[in-house]
Protein backbone atom coordinates (compact mmCIF):
# COMPACT_ATOMS: atom_id res chain seq x y z
CA UNK A 1 0.00 0.00 0.00
CA UNK A 2 1.46 3.60 -0.70
CA UNK A 3 3.54 5.25 1.93
CA UNK A 4 3.03 2.36 4.20
CA UNK A 5 3.23 -1.32 2.70
CA UNK A 6 5.52 -1.99 -0.08
CA UNK A 7 4.54 -3.72 -3.57
CA UNK A 8 4.98 -7.33 -4.71
CA UNK A 9 8.24 -9.48 -3.43
CA UNK A 10 9.69 -11.28 -6.08
CA UNK A 11 10.65 -14.74 -5.13
CA UNK A 12 14.76 -15.07 -5.20
CA UNK A 13 14.96 -18.08 -7.37
CA UNK A 14 12.55 -18.41 -10.26
CA UNK A 15 11.98 -19.68 -13.78
CA UNK A 16 11.41 -17.30 -16.08
CA UNK A 17 11.17 -19.90 -19.00
CA UNK A 18 8.51 -23.29 -18.37
CA UNK A 19 6.67 -25.61 -19.94
CA UNK A 20 4.50 -25.71 -16.81
CA UNK A 21 1.90 -22.76 -15.53
CA UNK A 22 3.23 -20.88 -12.54
CA UNK A 23 1.09 -20.47 -9.49
CA UNK A 24 1.99 -18.27 -6.39
CA UNK A 25 0.27 -17.23 -3.16
CA UNK A 26 2.25 -14.72 -1.13
CA UNK A 27 0.78 -13.16 2.26
CA UNK A 28 2.20 -10.26 4.21
CA UNK A 29 2.16 -8.84 7.64
CA UNK A 30 2.97 -5.29 7.59
CA UNK A 31 4.41 -4.29 11.48
CA UNK A 32 4.42 -1.00 13.07
CA UNK A 33 3.39 0.82 16.02
CA UNK A 34 -0.27 0.99 15.03
CA UNK A 35 -0.68 -3.28 14.94
CA UNK A 36 -0.25 -5.88 11.87
CA UNK A 37 -1.48 -5.47 7.96
CA UNK A 38 -2.43 -8.17 6.31
CA UNK A 39 -1.97 -8.34 2.70
CA UNK A 40 -2.72 -11.24 -0.39
CA UNK A 41 -1.28 -11.79 -3.59
CA UNK A 42 -2.14 -14.34 -5.90
CA UNK A 43 -0.47 -14.60 -8.89
CA UNK A 44 -1.03 -16.84 -12.19
CA UNK A 45 1.25 -17.51 -15.25
CA UNK A 46 -0.19 -19.96 -18.33
CA UNK A 47 2.16 -22.01 -20.40
CA UNK A 48 2.11 -19.38 -23.15
CA UNK A 49 3.11 -16.74 -20.65
CA UNK A 50 -0.49 -15.29 -20.00
CA UNK A 51 -0.07 -13.70 -16.48
CA UNK A 52 -2.93 -12.44 -14.30
CA UNK A 53 -2.65 -11.06 -10.48
CA UNK A 54 -4.65 -10.58 -7.98
CA UNK A 55 -4.20 -8.11 -4.79
CA UNK A 56 -5.66 -7.61 -1.16
CA UNK A 57 -5.12 -4.19 0.68
CA UNK A 58 -2.29 -3.55 -1.52
CA UNK A 59 -2.65 -0.14 -3.00
CA UNK A 60 -5.18 1.26 -0.47
CA UNK A 61 -6.71 -0.52 3.11
CA UNK A 62 -10.32 -2.53 2.15
CA UNK A 63 -9.41 -2.40 -1.11
CA UNK A 64 -9.01 -5.12 -4.16
CA UNK A 65 -7.20 -5.43 -7.75
CA UNK A 66 -7.02 -7.33 -10.47
CA UNK A 67 -4.42 -7.10 -13.54
CA UNK A 68 -4.03 -9.35 -16.70
CA UNK A 69 -0.73 -9.08 -18.70
CA UNK A 70 2.08 -11.12 -20.29
CA UNK A 71 5.52 -12.07 -19.56
CA UNK A 72 8.42 -11.93 -21.61
CA UNK A 73 11.68 -13.82 -20.44
CA UNK A 74 15.15 -14.90 -21.45
CA UNK A 75 18.20 -17.47 -20.28
CA UNK A 76 21.18 -15.96 -21.95
CA UNK A 77 23.85 -14.86 -19.81
CA UNK A 78 21.55 -13.56 -17.24
CA UNK A 79 18.04 -14.72 -16.51
CA UNK A 80 15.54 -12.31 -17.00
CA UNK A 81 11.26 -12.01 -16.98
CA UNK A 82 9.87 -8.37 -17.76
CA UNK A 83 5.75 -8.31 -17.21
CA UNK A 84 3.83 -5.18 -18.58
CA UNK A 85 0.15 -5.39 -16.02
CA UNK A 86 -2.93 -3.27 -16.65
CA UNK A 87 -5.52 -3.69 -14.08
CA UNK A 88 -8.34 -1.99 -11.65
CA UNK A 89 -8.45 -0.89 -8.23
CA UNK A 90 -11.74 -1.58 -6.03
CA UNK A 91 -13.28 -1.31 -2.80
CA UNK A 92 -12.25 2.11 -0.71
CA UNK A 93 -9.98 2.87 -3.08
CA UNK A 94 -11.25 3.40 -6.99
CA UNK A 95 -9.10 3.43 -10.27
CA UNK A 96 -7.07 2.46 -12.77
CA UNK A 97 -3.31 1.02 -12.83
CA UNK A 98 -0.58 0.30 -14.84
CA UNK A 99 2.88 -0.94 -14.25
CA UNK A 100 5.16 -3.45 -14.58
CA UNK A 101 7.41 -6.31 -13.16
CA UNK A 102 11.05 -6.85 -13.52
CA UNK A 103 13.19 -9.71 -12.16
CA UNK A 104 17.07 -10.26 -13.12
CA UNK A 105 19.24 -12.87 -11.77
CA UNK A 106 22.79 -13.59 -12.17
CA UNK A 107 24.62 -16.22 -10.30
CA UNK A 108 24.00 -15.25 -7.01
CA UNK A 109 23.08 -12.29 -7.68
CA UNK A 110 19.36 -11.19 -7.91
CA UNK A 111 17.53 -7.65 -8.99
CA UNK A 112 13.68 -7.31 -8.88
CA UNK A 113 11.61 -3.80 -9.80
CA UNK A 114 7.97 -3.22 -9.70
CA UNK A 115 6.34 0.12 -11.04
CA UNK A 116 2.95 1.31 -11.30
CA UNK A 117 1.04 4.31 -11.77
CA UNK A 118 -2.26 4.23 -10.33
CA UNK A 119 -4.78 6.60 -11.56
CA UNK A 120 -8.19 7.42 -9.09
CA UNK A 121 -11.59 7.55 -10.21
CA UNK A 122 -12.82 9.82 -7.85
CA UNK A 123 -10.69 10.79 -5.50
CA UNK A 124 -8.88 14.21 -5.45
CA UNK A 125 -5.28 14.32 -5.30
CA UNK A 126 -4.79 10.78 -5.25
CA UNK A 127 -3.34 9.55 -7.93
CA UNK A 128 0.53 8.20 -7.29
CA UNK A 129 3.67 6.55 -8.58
CA UNK A 130 5.07 3.95 -7.03
CA UNK A 131 8.14 1.57 -7.39
CA UNK A 132 9.95 -0.63 -5.57
CA UNK A 133 13.27 -2.41 -6.15
CA UNK A 134 15.21 -5.01 -4.62
CA UNK A 135 18.94 -5.97 -4.96
CA UNK A 136 20.79 -8.89 -3.35
CA UNK A 137 23.01 -11.95 -2.78
CA UNK A 138 22.50 -16.03 -2.16
CA UNK A 139 24.71 -16.36 0.70
CA UNK A 140 23.68 -20.12 1.07
CA UNK A 141 20.75 -21.98 -1.80
CA UNK A 142 18.00 -21.46 1.02
CA UNK A 143 19.06 -18.07 2.73
CA UNK A 144 20.13 -14.59 0.99
CA UNK A 145 20.11 -11.00 1.83
CA UNK A 146 19.80 -7.72 0.11
CA UNK A 147 18.87 -3.63 0.35
CA UNK A 148 15.51 -2.30 -0.58
CA UNK A 149 13.54 0.75 -1.60
CA UNK A 150 10.56 2.12 -2.23
CA UNK A 151 9.45 5.36 -3.74
CA UNK A 152 6.09 6.68 -4.14
CA UNK A 153 5.20 9.78 -6.24
CA UNK A 154 2.07 12.32 -6.24
CA UNK A 155 2.42 14.18 -9.23
CA UNK A 156 -0.18 16.50 -7.84
CA UNK A 157 1.29 18.03 -4.93
CA UNK A 158 4.63 16.98 -6.42
CA UNK A 159 6.00 15.22 -3.27
CA UNK A 160 7.99 12.33 -2.81
CA UNK A 161 8.77 9.97 -0.44
CA UNK A 162 11.66 7.46 -0.61
CA UNK A 163 11.88 4.50 2.08
CA UNK A 164 15.36 2.52 2.38
CA UNK A 165 15.57 -0.68 3.70
CA UNK A 166 16.99 -4.11 4.45
CA UNK A 167 16.34 -7.44 3.77
CA UNK A 168 16.73 -11.32 4.31
CA UNK A 169 14.67 -14.30 3.74
CA UNK A 170 15.03 -18.30 3.76
CA UNK A 171 13.90 -20.75 1.31
CA UNK A 172 12.82 -24.20 2.00
CA UNK A 173 12.08 -25.68 -1.06
CA UNK A 174 8.75 -24.16 -2.83
CA UNK A 175 8.38 -21.93 0.21
CA UNK A 176 10.19 -18.37 0.75
CA UNK A 177 10.11 -16.49 4.05
CA UNK A 178 11.45 -13.24 3.70
CA UNK A 179 11.36 -10.65 6.01
CA UNK A 180 12.09 -6.51 5.61
CA UNK A 181 12.83 -3.50 7.93
CA UNK A 182 11.85 -0.11 5.92
CA UNK A 183 13.42 3.04 7.42
CA UNK A 184 15.40 1.05 9.99
CA UNK A 185 16.83 4.41 11.03
CA UNK A 186 13.96 6.58 12.81
CA UNK A 187 10.91 6.58 14.29
CA UNK A 188 8.60 5.39 11.47
CA UNK A 189 10.91 2.09 10.77
CA UNK A 190 8.20 -1.14 10.25
CA UNK A 191 8.91 -4.26 9.15
CA UNK A 192 7.27 -7.02 6.72
CA UNK A 193 7.26 -10.20 7.19
CA UNK A 194 5.89 -12.84 4.18
CA UNK A 195 5.35 -16.06 3.51
CA UNK A 196 5.17 -16.98 -0.13
CA UNK A 197 4.80 -20.30 -2.04
CA UNK A 198 5.21 -20.85 -5.41
CA UNK A 199 4.59 -24.10 -7.60
CA UNK A 200 4.98 -25.13 -11.47
CA UNK A 201 1.16 -26.77 -11.67
CA UNK A 202 -0.26 -29.77 -13.79
CA UNK A 203 0.97 -29.95 -17.58
CA UNK A 204 -2.87 -30.10 -18.26
CA UNK A 205 -3.08 -26.67 -17.17
CA UNK A 206 -4.28 -24.34 -19.90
Amino acid sequence: MRNSLPGLLFLVTFNVISAFAQVGLEQYGYVNKEGITPVSIFNYQAKDNAYVEARYNYEALNSFSIYLGRTFAGTRGPTYSVTPILGCVFGAFKGVSAGANVAIEYKKLFFSTQSQYTRAFYESNADFLFAWSDVGYQLREWFYVGLSTQQTYQPQGWSSQIEPGIALGVTLGKWTFPLYCFSPGDNLRYFVVGINYGVAASKRTK
